[in-house]
């Protein structure tokens, strides 16, 4: 299994205590924000292996942080968690770039099969990133 730094933000005090248990048990390094607020400052100081985002947030939508956290940083596995799924809600997660959506209440294999799904996403989208630059480099220098 596959370890990393892992952004957690939800304005639900017992979710994020729930999931920072979790993630710490599974290996990872979990980091809470409470808010879109913190989040947007957790984002600009790292990059991240992957995000867990709640969809509604009391300072903002979720949706709007995975459009940010997508900007600066394109190769961002991001889980949307929801306590309300509609297909249309999971369709637009999707659209934008969510790698995956959890509804709560979650179970602890639902997040873990998630989490490393979302880091296997992350970790491929990052070598081919690489990969296609290092071949444009080559292709410049010909």
């Amino acid at each position: 299994m596959m370890r990393g730094s892992i952004l957690i933000v939800d304005d639900d005090e017992g979710v994020r205590d729930v999931l920072e248990q979790l993630l710490e048990i599974l290996g990872h390094e979990p980091r809470l924000c409470g808010d879109k607020e913190s989040a947007l400052e957790a984002l600009e100081e790292r990059g991240w292996d992957a995000a867990f985002f709640d969809i509604l947030l009391g300072d903002g939508n979720g949706l709007e942080l995975l459009e940010h956290a997508l900007s600066v940083q394109p190769d961002l596995p991001v889980i949307i968690i929801s306590g309300v799924a509609t297909s249309e809600r999971v369709d637009q997660a999707k659209e934008l770039g969510a790698s995956g959506f959890l509804l709560k209440p979650f179970r602890a294999d639902e997040v873990t099969q998630e989490l490393n799904r979302a880091l296997v996403r992350g970790t491929l989208s990052k070598q081919r990133r690489r990969l296609s630059d290092a071949l444009e480099r080559a292709e410049s220098q010909e």
